[in-house]
């Protein structure tokens, strides 16, 4: 029995307030052909399918054009660290900070070498 499905009955006329009914479905598909088979020219056809749309999907908001978010402006008070390091950071704090975790220990010993070889590896500034 712990695998076993489990149903539950629900009466019929419950499940029918909550799902589209045949009837409602065949007078949607009646005023589209109605508009679609008209003689009226195409732009005119769009026009009148495309409010039909609007009016029973609430579809307006979608055809919109995009606008993209709006940012707030920067404030003057706020001041931005520069990527670069100040004069008085090196670059070996820079580097280990930019590491993850897992691998300060090896970039530790990178930079060593590097200082130690001075004279043959250099910063591109």
């Amino acid at each position: 029995m712990e695998h076993a499905k489990k149903f539950a009955l629900i009466p019929e006329h419950l499940v029918s307030k909550h799902t589209v009914s045949d009837k409602q479905l065949n007078d949607l598909d009646k005023s589209m052909l109605n508009i679609l088979n008209s003689s009226l020219e195409e732009h005119e056809k769009v026009k009148q399918y495309y409010a039909f749309l609007q009016n029973k999907m609430n579809i307006e908001e979608y055809n919109l054009p995009w606008k993209p978010p709006e940012e707030p402006a920067p404030s003057d008070n706020i001041e931005v660290e520069p990527m670069l390091p100040r004069k008085e950071d090196t670059y070996d704090r820079v580097v280990l900070n930019s590491v993850p975790q897992g691998m300060k220990n090896e970039a530790s010993k990178a930079l060593d070498f590097i200082k130690e070889h001075s004279n043959i590896l250099k910063w591109n500034d």
